[in-house]
C-alpha cells in the first residue's frame, strides 16, 4: 500500500537524521486517555484539553531544539522542508489524546 510504504520511507529518512541518536517509534497503543466526571464543566474539560496539547507542543519545541531544527511554532505548512520535519515529529511526539465516556 503505498500510504505505508510513504510512512516507512519517512522513518527511514528520520532514522537518517537521526544519526547518533537512537530512534524510537512510541507504540501506537500509547495513549492519553481524558476521562469525564458526569458534573465536569466545559471550561474545565477544555482547560484540560488545552493543557495536554500544550504538553505535546512544548515536547516538540523541545525535539526541535535537541535535533537543531527550526522553532516548531515557526514551521510552515506550506513549506516542504517544513512539512518534513512536521511528520517526523508527529512521528517521534505524536499527539494521541482520547476521550472516554462520562463515568456517572
Amino acid at each position: 500500500d503505498k500510504l505505508d510504504l510513504e510512512k516507512w520511507e519517512l522513518r527511514l529518512l528520520l532514522c537518517e537524521k537521526l544519526k547518533d541518536s537512537s530512534f524510537m517509534m512510541i507504540n501506537k497503543s500509547a495513549v492519553i486517555k481524558l476521562t469525564n466526571e458526569a458534573g465536569t464543566s466545559y471550561g474545565l474539560y477544555v482547560e484540560i484539553q488545552n493543557t495536554l496539547k500544550k504538553v505535546v507542543n512544548d515536547l516538540r519545541v523541545e525535539k526541535c531544539k535537541e535535533l537543531g531544527w527550526p522553532d516548531y511554532f515557526e514551521l510552515e505548512q506550506t513549506n516542504e522542508a517544513d512539512q518534513e520535519i512536521i511528520k517526523m515529529l508527529r512521528i517521534l511526539v505524536p499527539e494521541r489524546i482520547i476521550e472516554s465516556k462520562i463515568e456517572r
